[in-house]
């Protein structure tokens, strides 16, 4: 890599702002655009102000805090001396976490770890013109979800938001609460989604970001925030709908698809479930083409 420094070459890392962006882009443009190494997504969920990377053997380390615990996860990017560097990592880890696929087969002595699919954490990657389309008798559930919606709401609307705009935004942020309530969770994780939200709201200008509202009148039911990516992707950040309004939620996700195809985009990054299992029932109801695997690696 043609850019270094000592503040983030390995042993040392480094907390992770905006100024890092083209970093990043060094190494992401290279490889399938795996959800847990984009920068935009690490700087929106970096609510807890934890995460930080660094740089060894010319292979990108990121460190977080975990999904739902306060431990620390490690993992790495790249296709540059991988054994040494899986190794020297495992000393200061018991293991690495959210590894993708690419890095694994970069391994010449696979046997020297213990090797792991981690199916919780595959990103879905789905066509975007069977979102569309929905042809055939496997996108039946969401088809017929979209087409209640379109006859019991005819006044809705799709319209593109905008970061900037103050009501999009506390329109945006007033969803989220709602939506939090009806999920049943506490005031805390509450605050926290809207943490997030307002973080990637925050960052929106610096990345090719696609913000879409779904409209009943004048009011904000649902809304997704897409970044186009390379390899004609797009990677699904954040969607939040009303779920009092039935079927709203795949309108508003087939809806988006229309309008990233619009610019170019052929796939979908949905990301991982986390191992949620409505969570992974929605997803899977979308069709997913293929996944973005990952790994966890320990010493064997």
């Amino acid at each position: 890599m043609a850019q270094s420094n000592e503040e983030f070459l390995y042993p040392h890392f480094k907390k992770v702002t905006l100024a890092d962006k083209g970093i990043f882009d060094q190494f992401t443009r290279q490889y399938p655009p795996y959800s847990d190494f984009n920068f935009w997504s690490l700087l929106g969920w970096n609510t807890h102000g934890r995460t930080c990377f660094s740089i060894l053997n010319d292979n990108l380390i990121i460190k977080t805090k975990g999904y739902f615990d306060d431990t620390d996860i490690c993992s790495l990017l790249g296709a540059s001396r991988i054994n040494e560097t899986i190794a020297i990592l495992l000393e200061d880890a018991p293991r690495l976490e959210l590894v993708p696929e690419i890095v694994v087969q970069c391994l010449e002595t696979p046997n020297n770890f213990v090797v792991g699919e981690d199916p919780d954490n595959h990103d879905y990657l789905l066509a975007i013109d069977d979102l569309i389309k929905l042809n055939g008798r496997r996108f039946k559930s969401i088809r017929s979800k979209t087409h209640r919606f379109k006859k019991e709401y005819p006044d809705h609307k799709i319209e593109v938001l905008n970061a900037n705009n103050g009501d999009d935004v506390r329109a945006m942020i007033e969803l989220t609460a709602l939506w939090s309530k009806s999920k049943g969770f506490d005031e805390g994780k509450s605050q926290e989604d809207i943490a997030v939200l307002c973080r990637f709201l925050q960052y929106a200008s610096e990345f090719t970001s696609r913000l879409v509202g779904l409209f009943i009148g004048n009011r904000l039911i649902g809304y997704t925030i897409n970044e186009i990516v390379h390899d004609h992707t797009a990677l699904g950040h954040l969607g939040k709908t009303d779920l009092s309004f039935d079927g709203g939620a795949a309108y508003m996700e087939c809806e988006t698809a229309r309008l990233l195809r619009e610019q170019k985009c052929i796939h979908l990054n949905l990301e991982q479930d986390t191992g949620i299992a409505n969570m992974r029932q929605a997803k899977l109801a979308y069709r997913p083409v293929g996944l973005l695997r990952k790994f966890t690696i320990a010493r064997a």
